[in-house]
C-alpha cells in the first residue's frame, strides 16, 4: 500500500458569525499542513497552523508536478498530529467542518484514512475521518446528538 500526500491538508471550522467582517467569504482555517521539504524535517512536520505532527516512519519527500509531496510507503505509515486528544482539542471542529486534501491513492484498501480524529472502542465509535476504500473516497462521522442509536460511524461514499 502506498499513499502520496500532495500539496496541502487543511481543516476549517465553519462558524457563522455575521458580526465578523473578513477579507474573504467563509471561515478561516484552524489547521493547515504542507507536506514538503519546507515543513517536513526528519520525522517531524511543522504546521502552518495548528498542532505540529510526528511521523512513525522517516518520510520521503518527492518531487511531483505540483512541487513536492510526502510519500507514505506502507499501509501502516502514519503522521500523528499533536500528542494526544487534549493537545489538539482546541483545533477540532465543534459545529461544522470543511476538509481539503490533495492525495493520490496507489493501492486502495478497505479502511484507508487520510485525516481524522476518531475513537474506536469496538462497540463505540466517535469522531470523523476522511478516507477511502477499494473504489472511492469516503467520509465517516459520529457525533453527539446525531447518533443513530448504534454507536457506530455513519459512512458516506463518493460517486466517483
Amino acid at each position: 500500500m502506498t499513499r502520496l500526500i500532495t500539496l496541502t491538508l487543511s481543516i476549517a471550522a465553519l462558524l457563522s458569525t455575521i458580526a465578523n467582517v473578513s477579507a474573504h467569504e467563509g471561515p478561516d482555517p484552524i489547521s493547515h499542513w504542507v507536506f514538503n521539504s519546507e515543513f517536513v524535517s526528519g520525522r517531524k512536520i511543522t504546521a502552518r497552523l495548528g498542532p505540529d505532527g510526528e511521523f512513525d516512519f522517516t518520510p520521503k519527500v518527492i518531487d511531483d508536478v505540483h512541487g513536492e509531496s510526502v510519500f507514505f510507503s506502507t499501509q501502516s505509515a502514519v503522521c500523528r498530529l499533536g500528542s494526544g486528544i487534549k493537545s489538539v482539542k482546541e483545533f477540532l471542529p465543534t459545529k461544522a467542518l470543511t476538509i481539503s486534501a490533495w492525495v493520490t491513492v496507489d493501492e486502495p484498501k478497505r479502511w484507508g484514512g487520510i485525516i481524522g480524529a476518531i475513537q474506536d472502542n469496538g462497540e463505540t465509535e466517535s469522531g470523523w475521518v476522511l478516507g477511502y476504500d477499494e473504489k472511492t473516497f469516503t467520509f465517516a462521522i459520529s457525533t453527539k446528538g446525531a447518533d443513530d442509536g448504534d454507536g457506530k460511524m455513519t459512512y458516506i461514499t463518493a460517486k466517483t
